[in-house]
């Protein structure tokens, strides 16, 4: 019951967003800008056209693609919460959808704030490159994303007041799922949400460092 009502929710969110983005962002449009802002690029035409013939095909995919990695994200936080709940000896009867359900329930933060990118981007004078560089209320708006070295782009994104909101969504949720005092809650998160997102920006960082 718990992931059934967990799927419909994801659904609902990747069904949001994607008719969002299908009536106010023109990928194709920001593509051309970027095209046309780097005019020294020799780039024959059918290599465009054709570019941008597979980015409509599996633009038709994107909507399956969304609901996918929600659910894989929800089941990896969901994992390291009960990681978390069984280091802390709080584990017992404590089914893994449960967990998958908190996770999903604070996923609504992260919803809202790529809706928010996207009306921003759809209302300014945004090149491709810029569209997947910003993020609303994130350390990278800070600096000069186009001269940013690209290392550093992810974990600037990450570094955002929206994804402290998570955590807090994720220890209150957590709290009243489990029905945990909310100090213990927040050790909780901290130790396995915290301690798995700071390893996956590493692993990140090393990753774009090695394929550049």
């Amino acid at each position: 019951m718990f992931f059934m009502k967990s799927f419909v929710i994801i659904v609902f969110y990747a069904g949001v967003i994607y008719t969002v983005n299908f009536y106010f962002v023109d990928i194709e449009g920001l593509l051309f800008r970027q095209f046309m802002e780097q005019g020294d690029l020799d780039i024959p035409e059918h290599v465009l056209l054709e570019s941008l013939d597979q980015m409509r095909y599996w633009s038709k995919f994107s909507l399956l693609f969304s609901v996918f990695i929600y659910v894989v994200k929800a089941f990896l936080v969901a994992s390291l919460l009960y990681a978390g709940l069984f280091f802390a000896d709080s584990h017992e009867n404590q089914p893994l959808s449960r967990l998958f359900h908190v996770a999903v329930y604070a996923e609504s933060i992260l919803v809202i704030a790529v809706l928010i990118k996207i009306l921003v981007i759809s209302s300014g004078n945004f090149s491709y490159d810029a569209f997947m560089k910003y993020y609303p209320l994130s350390a990278i708006n800070f600096f000069d994303a186009a001269g940013l070295h690209q290392v550093f782009v992810y974990p600037l994104q990450l570094l955002n007041a929206f994804e402290l909101v998570y955590m807090v969504l994720l220890i209150y949720f957590l709290k009243e799922e489990v029905e945990l005092p909310l100090l213990k809650s927040s050790r909780i998160v901290l130790s396995s949400y915290g301690v798995g997102m700071v390893c996956w920006v590493v692993l990140v960082m090393f990753l774009t460092l090695n394929v550049m």
